[in-house]
């Protein structure tokens, strides 16, 4: 049987959590708009505007559904840097063929891949979680092995 271990969350990634549920809510009230004006206005059997908003009302409270459970559950963690490993909220340095690169481990809400945000669930995130500067790790990625110097961890 499997444990169903909670989200850890950085305060960062609750907060873009919330901040989506909010936005969830305010379509949710757009998309009921929407419903009431198709039905309203056209024989239903034959609108393609009224069941396109009722699948947007499916997706959107699902959506919320899922978001409003993994808050509900969800902890949240602190940047663990005292020991000088790698861990969620850890900035890590690392070089590889391409150059040298700085990554900020973030919980799965709060990537952003840009600003060179990445998951602790990701490959590369799950490689460096544990590592040190001087370490070498290996990361299985879709697009193949990356190994990845560690130079630097705060």
């Amino acid at each position: 049987m499997a444990v169903n271990r909670p989200t850890v969350l950085t305060l960062e990634g609750r907060r873009a959590l919330e901040e989506r549920l909010r936005d969830l809510y305010s379509r949710r009230s757009q998309v009921v708009g929407e419903i009431t004006i198709a039905r309203d206005e056209t024989d239903l059997t034959e609108s393609t505007a009224y069941i396109q908003a009722l699948h947007d009302q499916e997706v959107v409270e699902g959506r919320i559904i899922e978001l409003e459970g993994v808050l509900r559950e969800a902890e949240v963690a602190h940047p663990t840097r005292s020991n000088g490993s790698a861990g969620l909220g850890s900035r890590v340095t690392v070089a590889d063929e391409g150059g040298e690169v700085e990554f900020h481990l973030v919980d799965p809400y709060a990537v952003d891949a840009a600003q060179g945000r990445i998951s602790t669930e990701s490959p590369v995130g799950r490689a460096l979680l544990g590592a040190r500067s001087g370490d070498v790790v290996t990361a299985l990625t879709p697009a193949g092995r990356r190994v990845l110097a560690v130079r630097k961890v705060s």
